[in-house]
């Protein structure tokens, strides 16, 4: 399907899809250690332990180590997967839109399931529980960022229009990282008052509805 050459106005609204997951991918590389093996410090203020800890997997792996380990195997391998759809598709709304609307919902609504651990102290149940929503967590993310990451040099028709695409794009990934990590900067200053901290599952919410479709 041929597509038109866009507006700055309408690359800008496109570059919103970038916030959205950028959002979420910050909020399991921020907050997954922290929430699944809490410091010390954190335990003694309340926080339990989900997961087995210390390096039990050989001697060189932690349980959670291993389970981000298989789950980036497996992201490498549905990368080139999704493309190879994305790219044969043949449906008349387009090839990449309509796999980023297929995901954009359950790809939030994963990543806050993440931080909801069954059970409440370290279980088996809590690492298939950990094990399976990962998995699920980089399938969407991957059907979402690789039909969108497509739509880059399809939308740019000129050098200059991929330019400001890229631009504009890294600064709504800037900027939805950012999101993802103030919880930390905050954490702090809202301890010290006796509020309580924001959480994942308080934060995931806001961003469930991120994910944006041009």
């Amino acid at each position: 399907m041929k597509t038109r050459r866009l507006t700055k106005k309408e690359m800008r609204i496109f570059a919103v899809g970038q916030l959205g997951w950028s959002i979420l991918s910050g909020l399991i590389n921020a907050w997954l250690v922290t929430f699944y093996l809490p410091t010390t410090q954190d335990v003694e203020k309340g926080a339990h332990f989900y997961l087995p800890t210390g390096l039990i997997i050989f001697g060189i792996l932690t349980i959670l180590g291993l389970i981000a380990f298989i789950c980036r195997i497996f992201d490498a391998v549905t990368d080139p997967w999704i493309a190879s759809l994305s790219d044969r598709s043949t449906n008349p709304k387009g090839r990449r839109i309509p796999f980023m609307k297929r995901a954009a919902i359950p790809f939030a609504v994963i990543a806050v399931l993440v931080f909801f651990a069954p059970v409440n102290g370290v279980s088996g149940v809590n690492i298939a529980w950990v094990l399976c929503t990962l998995i699920l967590f980089y399938l969407f993310m991957t059907m979402y960022c690789t039909p969108y990451n497509a739509l880059i040099s399809e939308f740019g028709k000129t050098q200059e229009d991929r330019m400001y695409i890229s631009t504009a794009i890294s600064l709504t990934f800037f900027f939805g990282t950012l999101i993802a990590y103030l919880p930390f900067v905050f954490a702090g200053v809202l301890q010290g008052m006796a509020w309580p901290c924001p959480s994942p599952g308080a934060i995931g919410p806001a961003s469930s509805s991120s994910p944006s479709w041009p």
